[in-house]
């Protein structure tokens, strides 16, 4: 009986901490700025995907929808946002504009 429900525990668990990060990066002026944004935020720990929502090139703006777990700091998203501009020679900025709780 224990294992069946760790099992099932195990199976379900990852997403019941789930949060989805809404994210506006600005400074995104070409086709590689969101592809480059999106790989940089894929290698933090605890981000599970990246979605590039909507792209504006003439306002250098770009929406993501992040899925992440509990333990991920909103700080460490914008500073991986901000390093990935340095990474790329761009003065990436971002800001959260939401946050939702997947149950």
């Amino acid at each position: 009986m224990n294992k069946v429900i760790i099992g099932i525990l195990f199976m379900v668990g990852f997403s019941i901490a789930d949060k989805l990060y809404f994210l506006d990066v600005y400074g995104t002026d070409c086709e590689m700025c969101p592809v480059a944004v999106r790989k940089g935020l894929l290698r933090l720990r605890g981000i599970k995907d990246v979605k590039a929502s909507d792209i504006d090139f003439e306002k250098n703006i770009t929406k993501f929808i992040t899925l992440s777990d509990d333990g991920l700091r909103p700080d460490d998203i914008l500073e991986s946002v901000k390093e990935t501009g340095k990474i790329v020679g761009k003065p990436y900025r971002g800001k959260i504009t939401g946050v939702k709780d997947i149950k």
